[in-house]
């Protein structure tokens, strides 16, 4: 027994046609919205860059810091000498003063 058979008129091939091609061009105009890959390696070259940057300006502050401490430590050394010279200073003074 063979199923029975319809004929199919050019017309509707026509309009199922149509309509895959307006499936594809909405597809197609979707995928348009998305990045390319070029776009995404330029994206990536940015944030590397300015990653880059940062952390050159991050260096640079330590570097900045660094040196700032060291001065602060020299000042440090020198204010305990001349402390600790009063103090000597001091005392021998008072040891004449008295001791007359």
């Amino acid at each position: 027994m063979t199923p029975p058979t319809e004929e199919v008129t050019l017309g509707e091939v026509s309009r199922k046609l149509d309509g895959l091609v307006d499936s594809v061009k909405a597809i197609t105009e979707r995928l348009d919205q998305y990045p390319r890959w070029p776009d995404l390696k330029r994206i990536e070259d940015q944030w590397h860059e300015k990653l880059e940057a940062a952390v050159l300006q991050r260096e640079l502050a330590i570097t900045e810091a660094t040196r700032r401490i060291a001065e602060l430590e020299s000042w440090q050394l020198w204010a305990a000498r001349i402390v600790i010279g009063a103090v000597v200073s001091a005392v021998i003074a008072a040891f004449f003063i008295i001791k007359p």
